[in-house]
């Protein structure tokens, strides 16, 4: 291919080392840049040098480089122009286009992919009608040959004019295109007064997915994720790719905010679903923020911006769910950023602390264990939920010194038991996934034991079905690292993941823990009833013991007990207890093992 000079005009230097550095990916070797910085200097270039293509930004100082392709534009018929602007404003596009220029991109927008693409098109544009100029000074073409010329010019120019405003890996609308159709949107909403709505939808680990399975799946991915988004909506609405794994939709006439609502979960729902690629399978989630309209005047960058916040509440609530902005938001942001400050000195303050849940055999109800259960009582806020602090403290690295804090707090109770009453009564901690993905767990747990000298009985250690199973390649060793020790290991919330048992033969585990949505649907839903049932059955042919969570009613307990399900967890036995109110407990069970359960604990 032979050189291709360019000539780079903008006067801000980190702009147009990005621009030159997106060409010379693009074109290699090939490509000759020079690149200056002002009008005069530009023009200079421009008189000195003959250039096949010149990328200008708009804004130079107190000229336009609209003002030079227009005045300058016919002296230099044999260069292409390309007009850059940092913000998109329609009456630029038009200026740009009247004036002569190939192109007009937005900087925040550019890939090397587009530019290179946008540069080859303007060249190739610009190197037809240069012919058809020449077959009309020489009347040598017939008028069919010229118009067949003049249409693959004009499907050209609708290519460009293609990429410029749609996304080239999904080939969604960009942002560009999204702003566009928004702002009509609006006119049509003042005048006939139908609702409109702009949901922010953000893919859920999706840099996890794009790690494990490598980058070639995440494109996959991404392709996938705009056609079912597509599919969630109607023709007249949009769907839009505005960079990374975020997406955009726009519902015009969207009737009321429950229908708005009703599309989120179905895309919610849509996106939960498992994506299937060289025979792997990804599974990931979608969080989406829900903006409605404030005020007539409403811009796009208001629209997106209050869409970004009700987004970001969605994804610190838990992920894959959406939130519809109102007001009230702002003050869920300040709680989110006062619990993310004050995590980290709320085990120096001992606001956090455990308790304890007992596990009991269904056969005679003699206690077998204990979770232990994290708590924080907040100083300003009572009581925060795990299910609120703890994706926070995996977000923010708290995790490790959490994790660190509940091993040695369930250790320490371990101990206090065995010292009272000369027996181990096993003490069961969550395990983040984060913690396995360091590496280094079984010499933690080692320490541990050794800290309050126990027994590796003593601890047991629960993994979440879907960590067992994603963190496979990362953990098996580590999980066969401590079974060998003699540490137990607890396949937790069993059934709510997408594991089966028979994935979970390549699990190395103790038991599993069948999930408290199927106990407590058991009784009133046959299939919930058969999956415990066939749960049971296989998990005892693998030699795994089954607990069963969330047993609130005596009815099913006898229907467990029947099942021979081994044990028990639920408020039918106990609430989760305080230190003094589990260590009564566990006095009152050891001196009256007839006692089947105490519900008034």
């Amino acid at each position: 291919m032979k050189e291709l000079k360019c000539l780079v005009i903008d006067d801000d230097e980190v702009d147009s080392q990005h621009t030159s550095r997106l060409l010379r990916k693009g074109f290699g070797p090939s490509l000759n840049i020079h690149a200056v910085s002002s009008w005069d200097s530009a023009l200079a270039s421009l008189e000195q040098e003959s250039y096949d293509v010149c990328i200008i930004d708009q804004f130079l100082g107190p000229h336009r480089g609209v003002d030079l392709l227009r005045e300058y534009r016919r002296e230099f018929e044999g260069t292409v122009f390309i007009l850059l602007t940092g913000q998109h404003d329609r009456t630029i596009d038009v200026a740009a286009a009247e004036a002569g220029a190939a192109g007009y991109l937005l900087k925040s927008d550019i890939s090397s992919n587009l530019l290179e693409r946008s540069v080859r098109f303007a060249l190739s544009l610009h190197q037809q009608k240069r012919e058809l100029v020449k077959v009309a000074e020489d009347l040598a073409r017939s008028r069919a040959d010229l118009q067949q010329a003049l249409e693959r010019a004009e499907d050209s120019e609708r290519k460009y004019r293609h990429l410029a405003q749609h996304d080239v890996l999904t080939g969604l609308p960009n942002r560009m295109l999204l702003g566009d159709r928004l702002q009509m949107a609006v006119a049509d909403m003042k005048r006939n007064g139908e609702l409109i709505a702009l949901l922010h939808c953000d893919l859920d680990n999706f840099k996890h997915t794009n790690d494990k399975f490598g980058h070639q799946a995440g494109d996959y991915l991404l392709r996938e994720i705009g056609h079912r988004l597509s599919s969630c909506i109607r023709e007249t609405d949009t769907a839009a790719r505005i960079g990374g794994d975020e997406f955009c939709v726009l519902l015009k006439r969207a009737g009321s905010s429950e229908d708005v609502k009703k599309v989120a979960q179905k895309i919610v729902d849509e996106m939960a679903k498992p994506f299937e690629f060289k025979g792997q399978t990804m599974r990931t989630g979608m969080s989406i923020g829900i903006s409605l309209p404030a005020a007539e005047s409403d811009t796009w960058d208001q629209f997106h911006s209050r869409a970004d916040q009700a987004l970001y509440v969605a994804k610190k609530n838990g992920k894959n769910q959406f939130v519809v902005f109102d007001p009230d938001l702002e003050d869920q942001r300040y709680r989110i950023s006062v619990l993310g400050r004050d995590m980290f000195t709320a085990l120096t303050n001992k606001d956090m602390f455990l308790e304890f849940q007992p596990k009991v055999n269904l056969t005679d109800g003699s206690i077998t264990g204990a979770e232990a259960l994290l708590r924080w009582n907040h100083a300003t806020y009572g009581r925060v939920s795990p299910a609120e602090f703890i994706p926070q403290a995996e977000e923010g690295g708290q995790i490790f010194p959490i994790s660190e804090f509940t091993l040695r707090e369930a250790a320490r109770m371990a101990r206090e038991i065995s010292q009272d009453h000369g027996k181990i009564v096993p003490i069961a901690v969550n395990i983040s996934a984060l913690l396995l993905k360091r590496g280094n767990l079984p010499a933690l747990i080692a320490d541990v034991l050794r800290e309050f000298g126990l027994p590796p009985s003593a601890l047991i250690l629960e993994i979440t079905e879907t960590t067992a199973v994603d963190g496979f390649a990362w953990a098996s060793d580590q999980i066969t690292e401590l079974r060998a020790m003699g540490v137990r290991i607890s396949i937790d919330d069993f059934g709510t993941g997408y594991a089966s048992l028979a994935v979970a033969t390549r699990i190395p585990a103790d038991e599993i823990k069948i999930d408290r949505s199927f106990i407590h649907g058991m009784l009133s839903s046959n299939p919930d009833y058969v999956a415990v049932k066939t749960t049971v059955t296989l998990a005892h042919s693998l030699g795994l013991k089954v607990i069963a969570e969330g047993v609130e009613e005596e009815s099913q307990r006898a229907a467990l007990r029947d099942l021979n399900c081994d044990l028990g967890q639920g408020y039918l036995f106990a609430r989760p207890l305080s230190e003094e109110r589990f260590k009564e407990y566990v006095q009152q069970q050891i001196s009256e093992p007839r006692q089947r359960h105490s519900p008034s604990l």
